[in-house]
């Protein structure tokens, strides 16, 4: 019998423990009250993976706008107060701004590392939002009003026609409005293949990137590099399929654009506005995948938005 894993494991549960003990008494500020952790997996068992907001508000009630809890060796800060969370998360952004590294190496284990939610505060991290500004400022969003208006003409029709499919006409109006406003395309009602596209690669996203996983990846950071063959390791082919269909997502939209930009009947939009700034200049690789990532960003997010609120 390999022993190895069992002894690896062992050793990180041992290292783990001398370390949260030493940070414990090394501690300097006092922290947030909440719920007495588990040794070794922390709060985890307390929190519904279906629904964690739902732990979460539950212990605000118990301990405060400001709640301390553990997931195996991640330490979390839950905030229960929009008051709290504009004061630090907004005025004192410079300190807060920045995403947990352990939430980083979660989305880049499967695939999702161009997210602008999560890139860290970085020259990356302002073209992003340099480029999402320039194509939602104020200014620029009367521009997408007559697709607004268009778009809710086509929802209207829809309802009158099958009233029973409301939410399906809801999901599609939303999706034909940010597909108009980030590339310039127009949806087909059904079965469209950038559509399906987008939608398998959230799907299982949605389904794999999930606070455990991130907690259980931080805890033993070695799995993340064990081979897809290794037995047990269906999360390693999963995040190696995510990882592909991650590109797809990427590159299949922006193949479009730039297909119609050469053939000369692109639209205005997100995608085809930046590339056209930068058209006879010589711009780095870095820029065109800043344009890449903040526009997919902006399309996907309304996906997982969607999957986190279902009608």
């Amino acid at each position: 019998m390999d022993l190895r894993l069992p002894a690896l494991f062992a050793l990180s549960v041992t290292a783990y423990g001398l370390v949260s003990l030493w940070r414990r008494s090394s501690a300097a500020n006092p922290l947030p009250p909440g719920p007495t952790p588990i040794p070794i997996v922390g709060n985890v068992l307390g929190i519904d993976p279906a629904a964690p907001w739902t732990s979460y508000t539950r212990w605000g009630k118990i301990f405060g706008d400001l709640v301390y809890t553990r997931l195996l060796n991640q330490e979390v800060i839950v905030i229960n107060s929009e008051e709290i969370a504009k004061d630090l998360l907004e005025r004192r952004s410079y300190n807060y701004s920045d995403r947990p590294a352990i939430i980083r190496m979660t989305n880049d284990f499967f695939g999702w590392s161009f997210n602008s939610v999560m890139v860290p505060y970085s020259d990356r991290w302002r073209l992003h939002r340099r480029l999402f500004h320039q194509a939602f400022r104020p200014e620029a969003v009367l521009d997408y009003h007559p697709i607004q208006v268009q778009k809710a003409r086509d929802l209207v029709l829809n309802l009158l026609e099958t009233p029973e499919s409301y939410a399906a006409h809801i999901q599609t109006h939303s999706t034909s409005i940010i597909m108009s406003v980030v590339y310039g395309y127009e949806t087909a009602r059904r079965d469209d293949p950038i559509i399906s596209v987008v939608e398998r690669a959230v799907n299982l996203a949605v389904a794999s990137i999930r606070p455990e996983v991130a907690a259980f990846l931080g805890f033993f950071p070695f799995l993340r590099y064990i081979p897809p063959w290794f037995p047990g390791a269906s999360f390693k082919r999963t995040a190696l399929l995510s990882q592909q269909y991650a590109d797809d997502m990427v590159e299949t939209p922006f193949h479009f654009v730039q297909e119609s930009l050469a053939a000369g009947t692109a639209v205005p939009s997100m995608v085809s506005n930046s590339l056209n700034r930068i058209k006879g200049h010589d711009v780095a690789k870095d820029y065109i995948r800043a344009i890449k990532e903040s526009s997919v960003t902006a399309f996907a997010g309304q996906y997982t938005w969607r999957h986190s609120y279902p009608f």
